[in-house]
């Protein structure tokens, strides 16, 4: 005879997320054992929000980083906000406590938000492409004036 045993009952936490002008959430675990997302990353577009969801089966304490990693545009500053995510699990995973805080604050989180700016461009005041040429033509100046000055004996004296 077969026996189905019941499912295993287990509980999931659910972080809100949001990143000023686009960004990437990345989630580090500290233990490797511990349970992470689908992903440890997670896209976010100008405005658009977000969730973080973890499901938890095994009891334990579970500590979390949530970071955005560097960016390969040069013309976003990304806030470096790290945020820690403590999970307290018992049995069947059941959630004991949730602790979301700044790293370096006490001050508890009801979620992530980063505040990336873009970095202001330099004002360009002139035409640059005139400067090799002019470059050039006051170093033909001096040679021409160093020849001149050879021919005429290399001497300021007036006959």
């Amino acid at each position: 005879m077969l026996v189905l045993s019941p499912p295993q009952l287990y509980e999931q936490i659910t972080v809100p997320v949001e990143i000023g002008q686009g960004g990437t959430l990345c989630i580090e675990a500290q233990q490797a054992s511990s349970p992470l997302p689908e992903s440890n990353l997670m896209e976010l577009a100008d405005g658009e929000k977000g969730e973080l969801t973890i499901a938890f089966e095994k009891p334990g304490t579970f500590i979390y980083m949530l970071y955005q990693p560097a960016g390969e545009d040069p013309l976003i500053h990304l806030d470096q906000t790290v945020y820690i995510l403590k999970v307290t699990a018992g049995t069947n995973g059941k959630i004991e406590s949730v602790l979301l805080h700044k790293e370096g604050s006490d001050e508890k989180a009801a979620g992530v938000s980063w505040r990336n700016s873009v970095k202001k461009q330099a004002a360009v005041t002139g035409d640059r492409k005139y400067i090799r040429e002019y470059a050039f033509s006051s170093l033909a100046a001096l040679l021409i004036a160093a020849v001149l000055f050879r021919i005429g004996g290399g001497s300021d004296e007036t006959v």
